[in-house]
């Protein structure tokens, strides 16, 4: 008999945010597969060992093994902090990956690699295209760009309301520009918005950064919450505001799964050094599993 218990990590409300199942005491890849394939959970972290600062995790999705997520990492370590097994800072081995993770005021951060933009050869006006945008609709006083480390996105700044993407248009984009995604992002701002707990109250949300996020050629026609693809967007905003940067980031509205990231980052003007990437994770339930 296994405990399965099923985490919300960077929800900004209910039903929003990624979800993951963790669980202990499975270490055979067959058994790993079949648990994945009924928990429920769109991936599974199976953790294989833990010591004082650090534990040894495999991930499935419902039908095979992925190598790594930064998020499910936050799952982890959420669930070891619960119950009793790890503190507030661990090292999260994912294969050949390993990823620091810490909890600090109230949210768990993973620590991501130096990013920043990136020249390449696009086709920009293919590009607005396929978002379906027009070419009044860019910001071209940041312009749009590749930003990231050894995985580069398309950077667009756009109202993320107005964009609805040909996504074999963005598939072949990215494959010719040898990008992983596209993102379009709104920001920073403040704005009058629905609370997203009470749609019949408008609050003045804190947030800086509404953005969207597109891979079409990796599978992934639309995420709604991703700490690289937010690293990524530091590297591109650290070519306008030099020092210490904070932002708070809402992703995924468009899908009906709200996700809230924050990030941290040290800008030179040319690069976002020292990134961290947080959000809240909740336990939602933890059940058995014959």
């Amino acid at each position: 008999m296994s405990v399965i218990a099923h985490y919300s990590v960077f929800a900004a409300a209910p039903g929003g945010g990624k979800q993951f199942a963790v669980v202990e005491g499975v270490d055979d890849p067959v058994n790993m597969q079949r648990i994945a394939a009924g928990s429920g959970a769109p991936l599974t972290a199976f953790i294989l060992g833990v010591s004082a600062a650090s534990a040894a995790v495999r991930f499935f999705s419902p039908s095979k093994e992925k190598g790594s997520s930064d998020s499910g990492a936050l799952a982890v370590a959420e669930h070891l902090r619960r119950t009793g097994q790890g503190g507030e800072r661990l090292r999260v081995r994912m294969g050949e990956e390993e990823l620091e993770v810490f909890y600090a005021g109230g949210l768990w951060w993973s620590r991501q690699e130096d990013t920043r933009r990136h020249e390449l050869e696009l086709d920009v006006r293919a590009l607005i295209a396929a978002l379906n945008l027009d070419w009044l609709d860019i910001d071209w006083h940041k312009g749009i760009r590749a930003a990231g480390n050894t995985k580069r996105n398309l950077i667009v700044p756009a109202d993320p309301d107005g964009v609805n993407p040909d996504l074999e248009a963005i598939a072949e984009i990215n494959r010719a520009t040898g990008t992983n995604g596209v993102v379009v992002f709104g920001g920073p701002f403040r704005r009058i918005r629905f609370d997203p707990f009470n749609p019949d109250r408008q609050t003045v949300d804190s947030h800086q950064i509404e953005l969207r996020f597109f891979a079409p050629a990796k599978g992934i026609p639309e995420d709604n919450a991703g700490s690289y693809t937010l690293a990524s967007l530091c590297g591109y905003l650290a070519w306008f505001w030099e020092g210490q940067q904070e932002c708070e980031v809402l992703q995924g509205m468009a899908m009906g799964k709200p996700s809230r990231l924050w990030a941290r980052y040290e800008s030179d003007g040319n690069r976002a050094m020292n990134i961290q990437v947080g959000g809240s994770v909740e336990v939602l339930e933890v059940r058995q599993w014959a």
